[in-house]
């Protein structure tokens, strides 16, 4: 039975953040929690009935995995009411290493670590009029190559969770998934309400956001348009490049980078496209040197020799083209 809660409950509310669908509170009598309220320009468009069974989704998990995903979701968890209508609902809050300081030097503003500032790394970290707490990877360092590769690994691993169980995030996006390196490579997936089974809807209409298009879909979003954003996203994070479509053809060598633009490439295809498993299973290897089976038979391998072992060096080179 999913939790209702009336609104007049909540306490006092502060805002936190104003998004497309709704404005996001903290509520001062649910500690821990934050209050995301729908504007009246979706009002036409909310599904109670598939609020509910997005809430419910989580216990479609078996107990490991259920505590992975809910460590790196701000799942929907209890219903809000206002005279008996829902008006939103409670969620985990952003944990505290998921935000950062960002911006003109002398005046930074605090914001969300998300999917941007790292694809955009190669635009503001050598700048010294910009001021910034987000973690500037230098790839030239094994350690920060390293810690990348998790980030990128920890991220596969969510999708592939989620996947397992038939549930399509829908809308990724360089704004819903956030990411830290502190106190350990992690992502945070945002803007969980849009998340559901594959065929059915959420509390909103299926969307997608701009340069994150899967330009194959027809209908809603599914599973394969879940796998064409994240080899987008996982193309775009590695080589720094923002909007960049993916290519098998690597921006910078090395084998590494041939790999994964390799696979990226395959995942933004026609289908049959890159599983998450099978980016697990790449990751996995880079993050631990050793030599596995990576590539499918759905999976093209880059052409000359890419040779059994990766090279474990990160490129030293992945300032954007042109």
């Amino acid at each position: 039975m999913v939790q209702r809660m009336d609104i007049g409950d909540l306490g006092q509310l502060t805002t936190l953040g104003d998004g497309g669908e709704g404005v996001v509170f903290r509520a001062s009598r649910v500690p821990g929690q934050v209050y995301k309220e729908y504007k009246a320009s979706v009002a036409h468009e909310l599904s109670v009935d598939g609020l509910e069974k997005t809430v419910a989704l989580l216990e479609r998990f078996p107990p490991a995995a259920r505590q992975f995903v809910s460590e790196r979701s701000a799942w929907p968890e209890t219903l809000v009411t206002r005279n008996g209508n829902i008006a939103g609902f409670l969620m985990q809050e952003v944990p505290g290493h998921f935000w950062c300081e960002h911006g003109m030097a002398g005046r930074p503003r605090s914001g969300l670590t998300d999917w941007n500032k790292l694809v955009t790394r190669a635009d503001w970290m050598d700048k010294q009029n910009i001021e910034s707490t987000v973690p500037k990877f230098r790839v030239s360092n094994k350690a920060d190559a390293r810690s990348l590769h998790r980030v990128l690994l920890d991220l596969a691993q969510l999708f592939r969770h989620l996947h397992e169980a038939g549930i399509v995030v829908g809308d990724v996006s360089g704004q819903n998934i956030l990411w830290t390196v502190r106190p350990e490579p992690r992502v945070f997936l945002i803007d969980c309400d849009g998340l559901r089974s594959e065929g059915e809807r959420a509390v909103t209409i299926s969307k997608q956001s701009p340069d994150w298009f899967d330009p194959l879909l027809n209908g809603d979003t599914n599973l394969d348009s879940d796998r064409y954003k994240l080899a987008t996203a996982i193309y775009r994070a590695y080589f720094a490049e923002a909007f960049a479509t993916p290519s098998s053809s690597a921006p910078t060598g090395g084998r590494i980078g041939s790999r994964i633009a390799a696979l990226a490439a395959a995942g933004t295809g026609p289908s049959p496209r890159t599983s998450a498993q099978q980016w697990c299973e790449l990751l996995e290897e880079i993050d631990d040197d050793r030599p596995r089976r990576l590539w499918s038979r759905r999976v093209p391998a880059p052409a000359a020799n890419p040779g059994r072992n990766l090279d474990a060096r990160p490129d030293r080179d992945w300032k954007r083209r042109g």
